[in-house]
């Protein structure tokens, strides 16, 4: 019981803990080459204290692979959409 509660309710290294569902999404999307798949979204649970750690993640994300992302904050979560640009 110790240990759950020891367990801090952050990610270590200022790491946001939807990084890896947002990673595979935008990964998924650019291996489609916009072929199959236009855009997806990614809903995750983040903080008002982490929204410019979040919308630096997704900048970096979005430059890595060549597709735009817009950031929806709601109360107590998010939603990014990643897409290909339009042609």
């Amino acid at each position: 019981m110790d240990s759950l509660r020891a367990t801090p309710a952050r990610p270590a290294l200022g790491r946001l803990a939807c990084e890896r569902p947002l990673r595979t999404a935008a990964a998924t999307l650019a291996d489609s080459g916009g072929r199959e798949i236009r855009s997806t979204t990614v809903v995750a649970a983040v903080g008002a204290d982490d929204l410019d750690l979040l919308h630096k993640l997704v900048n970096t994300i979005a430059s890595e692979f060549g597709i735009r992302a817009v950031v929806r904050a709601y109360a107590g979560s998010c939603a990014v959409r990643f897409s290909w640009p339009l042609i």
